[in-house]
C-alpha cells in the first residue's frame, strides 16, 4: 500500500480548509513539511491532487475522491481505537447528564461520585438545561442522559425509573387529611399549598 495515515490526514485536512497554512495549524506541522508530504503523495499516486486557484487549494477529481475515502478511513480508525480502549479497560470519554425540571436529587452527587470511582477516565458533565424539552436535547445529541420527573412516551428513547420521590404533605392536627396515610392530588381540592424546595430536612425547618 502506497498511502500512509499521515497522507490521508493531510489530504482530508487540506480539502477541508483549502490551504497548507491552515492545514498546518490543524496538524501541527509547518507548511514546508506539508508541501513535502503532498508532493510525496502525488508522486506515489502519479497524479495531482490539488490545484491552486487564487489563494485556495482546490482538489482535483482525484483529490476529491481521495479526500472522501480518507475521511471514511480516518473515522473508522478512530472508532476502532475507541473500541480497543474500552476492551483494554482504559476507556476515555464524556458523559453529559442533564437534570431537568424540579425534583429532589440529593442522591445524585453520591451516585456520580461512585461512578467516577468506577470509571475515572470518563468525564462527567452536568450542563445547564437548554430548551424546556429534555427529550429534544437527548435526541439532538446535546446530552447523553436526562433525569426528570414523570415517564416519557417516546420509542426512540430507553427510559428507566430511578427512584420513587414521594412528596410529604404536612398539615396541622385536626385537619381533615391528618389521619390519612397518604393523599392524592384530588384530595387537596381548594387547599392553599406552600411548597418548600430548599432541600432541608424537616428537623431544620422553623415556623414563623
Amino acid at each position: 500500500m502506497d498511502l500512509e495515515v499521515r497522507h490521508l490526514q493531510l489530504v482530508s485536512t487540506v480539502a477541508a480548509v483549502g490551504g497548507l497554512t491552515k492545514a498546518g495549524r490543524h496538524l501541527h506541522l509547518s507548511q514546508s513539511a506539508l508541501s513535502h508530504q503532498l508532493r510525496d503523495v502525488e508522486s506515489r499516486l502519479g497524479t495531482p491532487l490539488f490545484l491552486r486557484v487564487g489563494k485556495r487549494m482546490v482538489p482535483t477529481a482525484a483529490g476529491e475522491r481521495l479526500a472522501r475515502s480518507a475521511q471514511e478511513i480516518l473515522e473508522a480508525l478512530a472508532s476502532a481505537e475507541r473500541a480497543i480502549h474500552l476492551f483494554a479497560g482504559a476507556e476515555r470519554g464524556r458523559l453529559r447528564v442533564m437534570v431537568a425540571g424540579y425534583a429532589s436529587y440529593r442522591w445524585l452527587p453520591a451516585v456520580l461520585q461512585r461512578y467516577r470511582q468506577l470509571h475515572p477516565r470518563i468525564e462527567v458533565q452536568i450542563p445547564e438545561p437548554g430548551a424546556a424539552d429534555p427529550v429534544a436535547d437527548v435526541l439532538a445529541g446535546a446530552v447523553d442522559v436526562a433525569i426528570g420527573a414523570g415517564p416519557v412516551d417516546d420509542k426512540r428513547l430507553h427510559c428507566e425509573p430511578l427512584v420513587r420521590d414521594e412528596v410529604v404533605l404536612a398539615v396541622p392536627p385536626g385537619h381533615r387529611l391528618a389521619a390519612r396515610p397518604f393523599a392524592e392530588i384530588a384530595d387537596l381540592g381548594a387547599e392553599l399549598i406552600l411548597v418548600d424546595a430548599s432541600g432541608r430536612e424537616p428537623s431544620q425547618l422553623r415556623s414563623g
